[in-house]
């Protein structure tokens, strides 16, 4: 079963970022986490991930063995959804706790386009943002060359009310993006996600 809030991408990323791994190692793991891929399947996606320089592929007889690359970069929105996923336990506080981070660094609105690149939906407990403030958020993203759809809803939290509740976890997730972008997140101690009040 696949899990819409977990691209497949990233889910492997994730799973070479531990340690190297063979395709039946990968099948494994994605296997625990509940996605089930054939193996001629998924030999493919990890060499189109390799073409991309996304994956590094070595062979050592008689598997390839895949790792991540150096280079390879995820957008804020990927590593702050997968930086939450790792350290918020509950579905229903991703969302809000994804849109909370965002808003944080970026200063503006949120749209739901940028939640789902983030791999969450709709938060529960947002402020629908209509306006100036929405069309102000839209002219960021425009400058960027990212295209909003025009009726995309744009979402708020209010700070006050959610600073207690998301600080914890935003310096979590937000330790979790350095320790990735500079590939030293191996290096860490297993922790465990956080349970929200």
């Amino acid at each position: 079963m696949f899990l819409p809030e977990a691209r497949l991408k990233d889910t492997i990323i994730d799973i070479l970022r531990e340690e190297e791994r063979s395709i039946s190692g990968i099948q494994r793991a994605l296997k625990q986490k509940g996605i089930e891929l054939h193996k001629l399947v998924l030999t493919g996606y990890l060499r189109s991930l390799a073409d991309l320089g996304i994956l590094k592929e070595r062979e050592i007889p008689p598997s390839k063995v895949y790792s991540t690359t150096a280079t390879y970069t995820q957008d804020i929105y990927s590593a702050v959804g997968d930086a939450v996923r790792r350290n918020v336990e509950s579905p229903a506080e991703r969302a809000p706790t994804v849109l909370y981070i965002l808003q944080r660094l970026l200063l503006r609105p949120i749209f739901l386009y940028e939640l789902k690149k983030a791999g969450v939906e709709e938060p529960y407990n947002a402020t629908n943002i209509e306006g100036d403030k929405r069309m102000d958020a839209r002219r960021v993203l425009a400058k960027t060359g990212i295209k909003i759809p025009h009726k995309d809803p744009a979402y708020l939290l209010d700070e006050k009310e959610m600073k207690d509740i998301y600080t914890r976890v935003q310096i979590a997730a937000l330790e979790d993006i350095v320790l990735e972008s500079t590939t030293s997140l191996r290096l860490r101690k297993s922790t465990q996600q956080m349970k929200l009040p």
